[in-house]
């Protein structure tokens, strides 16, 4: 009978995690709540990020016949994010359309990392909501609903992040902060408008925090630069996570794609909503270090 629990257990799990992907690979590091020293950001931001997220995504997901569902758990002390989808389920446990139950979850543990910043959490609440959101290319298999990690990561910063913060100050939210000289040359190169650069360098330095909680998990790992893009070419696109570098990258090219947030991605074709060299674009495409574009 313990050999059966134990079997139904791990169906039950894996068969948990066939709608899941996470923001990052799985892991095993956990920060616990400690008022004498804390780190990464307040439980107040982390409940507000969420909040000015699901105004805009909740009637998004309704109008693509979805209910979308924000779960926020600060005190857990997993450093993880998801993004989970689910249909109907028959009398045997089946899942069948309509997979209308869309989720998003965000875990405290994650938000208190050292270097995760509120603008860097708001990267990471738009990338889960990439999943859901951002079109081809896709999963296969069960997760075919969800954008890979590289196009959410795209869709986090192109679609999301420049319609939230498209009429913010960003101009107070940059001041005072360092900013590498290569993202001040080429954010000013690729937008004409003050309001659109400020708004470059704000996605900068958030993606700037949150490359540097990828390359803090790898032992021995270099921090990523903006200045060193990566500069391997993958021969078929990469559905897992990239490396911290590809990340950055990703997240840098994103931001001087011109093409406006409101026109969404395709879900059969690459070249809707997104810069791509079909489309003439030699700036602000996804790097091959992660993604293959189709011939």
């Amino acid at each position: 009978m313990k050999i059966l629990f134990t079997i139904l257990s791990l169906f039950i799990s894996l068969s948990s995690l066939a709608h899941k992907e996470s923001f990052l690979p799985e892991n095993n590091l956990k920060i616990g709540i400690n008022p004498l020293a804390p780190t990464g950001i307040s439980e107040a931001d982390f409940n507000a990020v969420q909040e000015e997220l699901k105004v805009i995504y909740v009637p998004m997901a309704a109008a693509q016949g979805g209910t979308l569902t924000f779960k926020s758990e600060w005190k857990s002390n997993t450093v993880n994010a998801y993004a989970q989808r689910f249909g109907v389920e028959d009398e045997d446990g089946e899942e069948h359309a309509p997979f209308d139950d869309w989720r998003v979850i965000f875990l405290g543990g994650l938000a208190r990392h050292k270097h995760v910043t509120r603008d860097g959490f708001t990267l990471i609440v738009c990338h889960e909501l990439g999943h859901h959101f951002g079109g081809t290319p896709t999963y296969d298999g069960q997760t075919s609903w969800a954008s890979n990690e590289g196009q959410a990561d795209t869709f986090s910063v192109s679609k999301c992040m420049r319609r939230l913060w498209e009429k913010a100050d960003n101009a107070a939210a940059i001041s005072g902060k360092t900013i590498p000289s290569v993202v001040t040359k080429t954010c000013s190169e690729q937008w004409k408008t003050e309001a659109e650069k400020n708004l470059c360098l704000r996605i900068a330095l958030a993606s700037e925090s949150i490359g540097n909680l990828f390359g803090s998990l790898v032992t021995f790992g270099r921090l990523p630069k903006f200045e060193t893009p990566d500069t391997k070419v993958v021969s078929s696109t990469q559905f897992t996570h990239p490396k911290a570098q590809c990340r950055l990258d990703t997240y840098f090219q994103a931001s001087i794609c011109p093409v406006p947030y409101d026109i969404d991605f395709g879900k059969d074709d690459e070249t809707v909503g997104a810069c791509h060299p079909k489309n003439g674009d030699v700036t602000g495409n996804r790097p091959l270090c992660w993604f293959h574009p189709k011939n």
